[in-house]
C-alpha cells in the first residue's frame, strides 16, 4: 500500500504579510491495522513520515493500540507514509 498524499490549506485561509511565524498546521489522520486477509489488528506498529518517525509532544513514538487503530498529524505537503513493525513485513514495504 502506497501513500503519497498532498494536503492543503482550506480556501478562505486568510494570510498576513510581513509578520514572521512557524507554520505548525497538520491534518489528522486515522486508520486500522490489521494483519492480511484476516480481522486481527496489529498492535504495536510504528508510523514514519518521509523516513521519520512519529512521535508523540513527550518524544515517544506514537503506536498502533490494541485494536490496531491509530491516529496522527501529518504536516501540510506532500509525504509518504510508512507503517513499520519489529519483524514484521507490510504489504509494498509499509508504504
Amino acid at each position: 500500500m502506497l501513500f503519497s498524499f498532498l494536503l492543503v490549506a482550506p480556501s478562505g485561509t486568510f494570510a498576513q504579510k510581513n509578520i514572521d511565524f512557524i507554520d505548525i498546521a497538520a491534518f489528522r489522520i486515522t486508520g486500522n491495522i490489521r494483519y492480511k486477509d484476516t480481522n486481527f489488528p496489529v498492535e504495536d506498529a510504528t508510523f514514519y513520515i518521509d523516513n521519520k518517525i512519529v512521535v508523540a509532544a513527550n518524544g515517544i513514538p506514537i503506536k498502533s493500540d490494541n485494536l490496531g487503530n491509530y491516529e496522527i498529524y501529518v504536516p501540510i505537503g506532500w509525504h509518504y507514509f510508512e507503517v513499520k513493525m519489529n519483524n514484521h513485513r507490510f504489504a509494498d514495504n509499509g508504504r
